[in-house]
């Protein structure tokens, strides 16, 4: 069970998980000292980080059902292309055999949310938002993860940097990956001081809680909880490839300069080489391209959930690290959505083992779905 989040096309659920991120307006109004309770966690992540505060930020208790609501997106606000977008991306899913046709992606993605966020840092605000009201191991393991996101905010401008992200490449993953495996790995330094006892305690906790949340997302399908899970199961690799080669200074560079593909934090940052520029494919008679004008993305970690679902994951995953570049356009054709796809190679070698893995998926699917 995670602290921030608790595990499950990458690209295509980021919206879904967009519109279930809690925002505000303006910045709380920051306290001159921690709390008593706060302070020693605060001081024990400024020594695993390796940088200070510049000021303490507020730190808000909700009830479970206050704090619920806050991670959980009502459909009645959305806005009508929001709607649209949601409904494209899980046709697009669907089409991939990833989800049912008629599958609830909101409301699914609102269940991993509203069961797995057990606390949350706002950039917007300045604050820290935790589920619950007593500070027990469990809730003090949390904050560290959350107070590591607080510091990297006031080292770097959270908000900044994704925006120029967004707007440069798109690599918000990348950032995503990046501010969430360096919160892992400070909290991961914290677990390791715990007292037995407090580890004892902390242990169980974990397990009786993974147990529970396991069980309330039964139904969710398999993809969304994935992808809700990667940047914490991929980014820790990349935060500790960057200590490891420069500290908190190589840590903040990074997110200065963040990997820009998915499959530069599938390589930890180890191989960060040139995507390749691939044309939309074109569409033929009959076919009415629907959703953006922009070539979709369709990175090195979508290609492995996607062939991952139906083949052998080493084979998947081959074939992911062949990736060099992809672009996408969605489309109908009749009564169906559809998606075609151009991938481009790392190296010669690759091209075979990018065919014979799609050749191997499509060979899974219903007779005259997938080519």
């Amino acid at each position: 069970m995670r602290h921030h989040r608790i595990p499950g096309a990458v690209a295509a659920l980021a919206l879904i998980a967009a519109l279930v991120t809690p925002t505000a307006a303006g910045a709380a109004s920051a306290p001159k000292e921690w709390p008593t309770s706060v302070a020693p966690i605060a001081k024990a992540v400024e020594r695993a980080w390796g940088a200070r505060f510049d000021h303490p930020v507020p730190v808000r208790f909700l009830s479970d059902r206050a704090f619920r609501k806050e991670v959980t997106a009502d459909e009645s606000d959305l806005t009508k292309a929001e709607r649209r977008d949601i409904t494209q991306t899980r046709d697009e899913l669907a089409a991939f055999g990833l989800v049912s046709p008629d599958a609830d992606l909101l409301a699914q993605t609102n269940e991993v949310s509203g069961e797995g966020v057990l606390a949350y840092y706002d950039s917007k605000q300045e604050e820290i938002v935790v589920r619950g009201r007593r500070l027990d191991v469990e809730a003090r393991v949390t904050l560290a993860h959350e107070l590591t996101h607080a510091l990297q905010d006031q080292r770097v401008d959270l908000d900044r940097v994704t925006d120029r992200a967004d707007a440069r490449d798109g690599s918000t993953f990348g950032i995503d990956a990046l501010s969430e495996g360096d919160a892992t790995y400070i909290e991961d330094e914290y677990i390791a001081r715990l007292s037995d006892a407090d580890y004892a305690k902390y242990d169980r906790a974990q397990s009786d809680g993974y147990d529970a949340y396991q069980q309330s997302v039964a139904s969710v399908p398999e993809i969304v909880q994935a992808i809700s899970d990667a940047p914490y199961v991929l980014g820790p690799g990349l935060a500790a490839v960057a200590r490891a080669r420069g500290g908190h200074r190589a840590v903040v560079a990074l997110f200065r300069d963040p990997p820009r593909t998915e499959a530069e934090v599938l390589t930890a940052g180890l191989d960060r080489h040139r995507e390749v520029h691939v044309a939309r494919p074109r569409l033929a008679d009959g076919e009415r391209r629907i959703g953006t004008d922009d070539a979709s993305d369709f990175g090195a970690l979508t290609m492995f959930s996607v062939l991952a679902s139906r083949i052998d994951a080493r084979t998947a995953l081959d074939a992911a690290n062949s990736w060099g570049g992809a672009a996408s356009v969605t489309f109908r054709r009749g009564n169906r959505t559809c998606v075609r796809t151009a991938f481009a190679q790392r190296s010669i070698g690759g091209l075979p083992t990018l065919e014979d893995a799609w050749n191997e998926w499509a060979a899974t699917m219903p007779p005259g779905t997938a080519t």
